[in-house]
């Protein structure tokens, strides 16, 4: 991968991750305060459905293989885009973070 290429692929995260961080670390710590009072008090719902749309919206479609095969190395193309948004809603709701 070229020098071009790892500046697209670290723009593409950094324009992601800004959007996204503010509602994952909301959705984290509702997680966790649940957890540690042993019942749903904190909003997951909005939150969840929030971080799971801005991950559908991270369109890997525009990386190059390398620039995929970055992130597959680095372990965390899974947690990106639409695979990302399924890890996510299975493992909260699997995990009964959350209940309907």
């Amino acid at each position: 991968m070229d020098a071009r290429e790892v500046v697209r692929l670290s723009e593409w995260m950094t324009g992601f991750h800004s959007e996204t961080n503010s509602e994952m670390n909301t959705l984290r710590s509702n997680l966790t305060n649940n957890a540690r009072q042993g019942n749903a008090t904190q909003p997951v719902k909005e939150h969840l459905d929030e971080v799971s749309d801005m991950l559908r919206n991270w369109d890997t479609t525009e990386l190059s293989i390398l620039q995929i095969a970055t992130l597959k190395h680095l372990e965390v193309y899974p947690y990106l885009g639409r695979h990302g948004a399924k890890w996510l809603n299975t493992t909260v709701k699997d995990a009964r973070f959350w209940t309907y």
